[in-house]
């Protein structure tokens, strides 16, 4: 019964992706990372762990999460395509970018990890045990690192090359940065902000066999990432260790089948406030908040000792506001598909980094890993800030660029 709920909520949900897809004109649009994230975890990875080791909740836990996921996806389809093509005003403007402001971002994002990499040079050719070492009172250094890598990437693409292969040399740069962090989704986020340009930029489409094509070159891609990380281990270890990365359904399924007391939103507005203040501003900054209270709860020995922490997924929500926790998702998927409608209907006019970075953010694919809260106004923020910034004559081209010469 339990496959076949999940079976069901996957067929809902590819059939809403291809539907999604043909009215796009394109399997290649603001709902791929769905495919390319959320369905091997969500589904794949978890029908793997239920054929090795069984399920891991509840009836009504499974049937929750998969509704959960099935609607809210649904939902922020519908809205989409039935939300009107208004150009919402705002300061984000056509800008041609100067040579060099790129180049100035990813000097900063290396000088920022620059300490971290001195203090843990021992761990440098083991990037995964840096990322563990560093996990409370760098985040600073590594969170803002990694955004200015991402945003420099982002400028790159938007310029004109100084040379042929200009935009090759600095993925394959920036890719050396996110190894160097440790983090295989800083590398499938670099791949997937490319895709993204290619196809709201350069207008690529991509029609179904082409898809299933580079759907395949991006799991190959990701099979070698999890093979480099998990060198040397047994199959059977290999194998729990793989469908570990959809333990977040697990988890949230942990959280429904307990007896805990609805909490009225403390959880969320936790991860809201707690995780915009860096520990090195407010050192006392509990550790058990938010999403981190969970994993106190159910992980104890992982919470203590300070290595990371297991994600929950819908079960935050579901400890706040207990079974009408599927009514606050769903009104997020509503509020999702205005603003992804609005800032792709942007994108389309103006093709300028700005609405691209909103864009991304909204497909689900964030410039800022701090891995709790919901960063929209910090993406805001941040699109707003860099149209400023290239409205300055110092960082703006004489060249007025359409398009990419990454073809």
């Amino acid at each position: 019964m339990i496959e076949i709920i999940i079976i069901f909520s996957l067929i809902a949900g590819l059939a809403t992706y291809i539907i999604a897809s043909s009215k796009e004109g394109s399997f290649l649009n603001v709902f791929t990372p769905w495919i390319l994230l959320s369905f091997p975890a969500n589904y794949i990875l978890e029908l793997v762990h239920i054929y090795f080791y069984g399920g891991s909740g509840s009836l009504y836990a499974y049937f929750y999460c998969y509704l959960t996921y099935t609607l809210s996806f649904i939902v922020l389809v519908v809205v989409y395509f039935n939300f009107p093509n208004i150009k919402v005003k705002l300061p984000f403007k056509q800008v041609s970018i100067g040579g060099y402001l790129p180049y100035l971002f990813l000097f900063l994002s290396f000088f920022l990890y620059l300490p971290i990499l001195i203090e843990f040079s021992e761990f440098i050719l083991s990037p995964r045990e840096l990322y563990m070492m560093t996990r409370t009172g760098y985040g600073l250094n590594f969170f803002l690192s990694s955004t200015l890598m991402y945003i420099a990437f982002i400028l790159f693409l938007f310029k004109r090359a100084f040379f042929k292969t200009e935009k090759f040399f600095i993925f394959i740069v920036c890719t050396i940065l996110a190894i160097l962090h440790g983090s295989k989704g800083q590398i499938l986020t670099l791949l997937l902000i490319l895709l993204f340009y290619q196809a709201y930029i350069n207008g690529f489409r991509v029609k179904f066999v082409k898809f299933a094509l580079y759907t395949m070159i991006f799991t190959l891609i990701v099979i070698l990432l999890f093979s480099l990380t998990l060198f040397g281990v047994d199959d059977i270890f290999l194998i729990e260790a793989i469908s570990s990365y959809s333990d977040y359904t697990r988890n949230a399924m942990m959280v429904i089948d307990s007896d805990m007391s609805p909490l009225f939103g403390r959880l969320t507005l936790e991860d809201t406030v707690y995780s915009r203040i860096p520990r090195s501003i407010y050192p006392d900054k509990p550790k058990d908040f938010g999403n981190f209270y969970l994993a106190k709860e159910f992980y104890p020995e992982w919470f203590y000792l300070d290595t990371g922490s297991p994600s929950f997924g819908v079960g935050v929500q579901f400890a706040d506001f207990g079974v009408f926790s599927i009514f606050y998702h769903l009104l997020w998927s509503v509020l999702l598909g205005i603003l992804l409608k609005s800032f792709v209907t942007r994108l389309r006019t103006y093709k300028n980094p700005s609405d691209f970075i909103m864009v991304l953010f909204l497909s689900g694919i964030t410039l800022i890993p701090l891995g709790a809260g919901y960063l929209l106004p910090e993406h805001f923020f941040i699109a707003f800030g860099l149209a400023k910034l290239l409205r300055l004559n110092f960082f703006t081209s004489k060249h007025r660029i359409s398009g990419s010469e990454l073809r």
